[in-house]
């Protein structure tokens, strides 16, 4: 078989879970180890490559255009209203013909906005949906902000120095993945690493966070006095829910906010019950 990407011969590679294609590791974006890692089971059954990673869901995109068109009808039955209203005003004759025709439409108008309601509403569960499928890929995920950039960086070196800055070995073996990626307002690139067990991930990141103050001199560069941060790698909708949650535990006297295993918790003191935040209507519970 060949790679979907690169047309070669794959001998021995990934195949998507969505489209069946096959892709040589390279081409994948995944070690050959990291991918044998993934077994059998659940994880192995989720892989999916990157063309179908961006894809867009077609259901959203199905209901999106049912909704343009109950739109479309739903301004022309309004324009039918009127100008049945003016017909009538003028031959009263035909009004009685006219105003049972006009009792049909206006049922029709209310059992189409009934019908474009629940759409919308489908709508919203679909994207909820695929916001949390998004974020429940990036568990295993870190995103470490605030290392500079250096020509011929190796970045599994970077991460591996970070682990024994804060007293938690990384070895090479338990990433499955290292690269840099843009960050929103900013010119320097994010480190993303991948665990392996996204276990190991937790304590890396518990581990950092004990260590309260990293700086990039912690890791090797000596003019660089600038803080490094080392924190779960959100999607972009977990991070807008996260700063308005911060934003909102301030105002209202909560004094811890913090994310585990992709999850917003958010506690008033430390004798108070924990809180999770799933999506903006739960900022509701911050009383």
């Amino acid at each position: 078989m060949d790679c979907a990407n690169c047309n070669e011969p794959v001998l021995d590679g990934a195949q998507c879970t969505v489209c069946k294609s096959y892709y040589d590791f390279k081409c994948a974006g995944i070690t050959k180890t990291a991918y044998k890692a993934l077994g059998t089971g659940r994880s192995k059954s989720s892989w999916k490559c990157s063309p179908c990673c961006t894809k867009k869901d077609s259901v959203t995109d199905s209901l999106i255009s049912k909704l343009d068109s109950l739109g479309n009808q739903l301004d022309t039955i309004q324009s039918d209203i009127k100008g049945i209203k003016c017909s009538c005003e003028v031959t009263n004759t035909k009004l009685e013909s006219l105003g049972a025709r006009l009792d049909g439409v206006d049922l029709r108008v209310t059992g189409l906005e009934g019908t474009t309601s629940s759409l919308v509403s489908q709508v919203d569960s679909i994207l909820e949906q695929a916001i949390s499928r998004d974020q429940w890929t990036r568990l295993s995920n870190v995103e470490i902000k605030g290392v500079p950039v250096k020509p011929n960086e190796n970045l599994f070196d970077i991460v591996a120095k970070i682990g024994d800055v804060i007293g938690y070995a990384v070895p090479k073996c338990s990433l499955s993945y290292v690269s840099r990626i843009p960050t929103r307002n900013n010119k320097e690139k994010s480190v993303i690493a991948t665990f392996v067990n996204r276990y190991a991930k937790e304590d890396f990141v518990a581990a950092a966070r004990l260590k309260k103050v990293l700086t990039a001199q912690d890791i090797g560069f000596s003019s660089r006095d600038s803080r490094v941060y080392v924190n779960d790698h959100l999607c972009p909708e977990y991070k807008k829910l996260l700063n308005d949650t911060k934003a909102l535990a301030k105002e209202r006297g909560f004094q811890y906010v913090w994310v585990k295993f992709a999850k917003i918790h958010v506690r008033r003191n430390d004798k108070s019950n924990t809180i999770v935040i799933n999506s903006s209507v739960d900022l509701n519970k911050l009383r």
